[in-house]
């Protein structure tokens, strides 16, 4: 998984164990709760012939499902706004009413590099 591998950039060395032991333990824990949340849902509904209904399965799956949709689009949202910033820079996705003329900032344009003329250099 990507996040063990993630993790060592937010701790220091000599934590980066102890912290992907911490992970491990709450991926386990999430997959009790989730198979636990499961199973409640399942449970809302009587079953047939030792048998929970179709309905039952789709409402509990359906669930979540949208748990790990919403999850995804809250670690896009990042991603997304930088797509978005990076895009309107492109003139082609400005608004017609933003001006298209080139700004100087005035920084390098007037800065003249010179190198010195080596001619014993070997190419």
């Amino acid at each position: 998984m990507v996040s063990f591998a993630v993790i060592a950039d937010y701790f220091p060395p000599e934590l980066a164990g102890r912290a992907n032991g911490a992970l491990n333990v709450l991926h386990f824990g999430w997959a009790f709760l989730a198979q636990c949340a499961t199973g409640l849902i399942l449970e809302q509904w009587s079953t047939n012939d030792g048998h929970r209904p179709v309905m039952a399965y789709q409402v509990a799956f359906g669930l979540n499902m949208a748990l790990q949709i919403a999850a995804l689009i809250w670690f896009a949202l990042p991603w997304r706004r930088s797509v978005v910033s990076w895009m309107s820079s492109i003139p082609f996705f400005m608004p017609a009413s933003v001006s298209n003329a080139v700004e100087s900032v005035g920084l390098y344009e007037n800065s003249v590099i010179l190198l010195p003329a080596d001619d014993d250099a070997e190419w």
